[in-house]
């Protein structure tokens, strides 16, 4: 018990609680990481840590390994998925097909892609990892990889998300030369067919513009029937579109007099934004005999409550409710207030 008591001056000590299948409690003072059997009789202190330490260990005395926090954290990981490691790179590593820098490039693992060691190689140096991902099999270089208690603590830290780590399902793998090559040309497409598209908005716009221009011109003359029909065509792109109430876009969605009100708009008249508004103030009232495509039609009972464009042939296209949207009609049907001429 002396020579017990010196070792304990001499040395800084962590007290450590062992538990001892059927032997009781036993007493381990910890140095540099390893906790030396001392008693198996002595009482526990409540705030020391435990050990699960078998009868042979506890008869015969052992040496255990006391790990960190960091460290208790990196066994229960490897227990579960194995001798895994991360990629630490902000964009990229490159995985070779073997343990030297000149060899073949043969994937790319993307930053925090998780990977299984299978074993490591060095070579003058460097040490390399032997690393396996889905069907790909190759060499990265250590440094480029965290594992173990440095893995373990980048968790403790809140730096890297051990649900991933842990879940195998959701790995995103080290991405092989041939799909990255695969992607990159679908990317390539991608964005190909977007600058087609573009391009042909944008010749659509200035068709449209010019065409717009020489209507315009055509009713400054007093000649409105090509600017009618322009009118009429463009409204007709947005049949089958959603009812908004006091929705602000013909693309996202509006109610009546947005619709008539936006239409105009895009051609450069500004007309009321509500029902009543365009009955009372918009353009001029004409009969329903005198009536041509791109005129206004305003319906209801002493007020007007609703609005329409006239297509021709005795028909409207207007944003009708919630149910039907964007949709073609009768011109009659509902009673009609007034025609509103917004041209001539």
């Amino acid at each position: 018990m002396i020579i017990l008591l010196g070792l304990m001056m001499l040395c800084i000590f962590r007290p450590v609680s062992v538990y001892a299948e059927e032997q009781g409690e036993a007493d381990f003072d910890v140095e540099a990481g390893v906790a030396s059997l001392l008693n198996v009789n002595n009482e526990v202190d409540e705030k020391w840590e435990t050990i699960r330490i078998t009868p042979e260990e506890a008869a015969y005395g052992a040496n255990i390994e006391v790990l960190s926090e960091e460290g208790k954290l990196w066994k229960e990981i490897e227990e579960k998925v194995g001798n895994v490691a991360v990629a630490v790179a902000s964009n990229y590593v490159y995985v070779r097909s073997d343990a030297t820098i000149e060899s073949e490039v043969i994937g790319k693992a993307y930053g925090d892609t998780v990977v299984t060691i299978l074993g490591q190689k060095e070579d003058e140096e460097d040490v390399w990892y032997e690393i396996e991902s889905g069907e790909i099999k190759g060499y990265i270089r250590s440094d480029l990889l965290v594992t173990g208690e440095e893995l373990a603590l980048l968790i403790m830290c809140g730096e890297a998300d051990r649900d991933y780590i842990e879940d195998p399902s959701g790995w995103e793998g080290v991405l092989s030369k041939e799909e990255e090559a695969r992607l990159a040309a679908e990317e390539q497409a991608r964005r190909e067919a977007e600058l087609a598209r573009m391009e042909a908005e944008r010749l659509a716009a200035l068709q449209n513009n010019s065409a717009t221009e020489e209507a315009n011109a055509a009713a400054a003359g007093g000649d409105t029937s090509l600017l009618r029909q322009q009118i009429v065509d463009y409204a007709m792109q947005y049949l089958g579109n959603c009812y908004i109430s006091g929705g602000t876009s013909l693309a996202g969605g509006t109610d009546c007099s947005g619709f008539t009100c936006f239409i105009y708009k895009d051609f450069g008249y500004t007309i009321d934004r509500t029902p009543a508004g365009q009955y009372n103030s918009a353009g001029r009232s004409i009969s329903y005999s005198e009536i041509q495509p791109g005129d206004i039609i305003c319906y209801g009972n002493g007020k007007c409550t609703h609005v329409a464009i006239y297509i021709g042939n005795g028909q409207i296209i207007h944003s009708a409710n919630s149910r039907k949207g964007v949709v073609i009609y009768e011109a009659d049907y509902d009673n009609i207030m007034a025609v509103k001429s917004i041209l001539d």
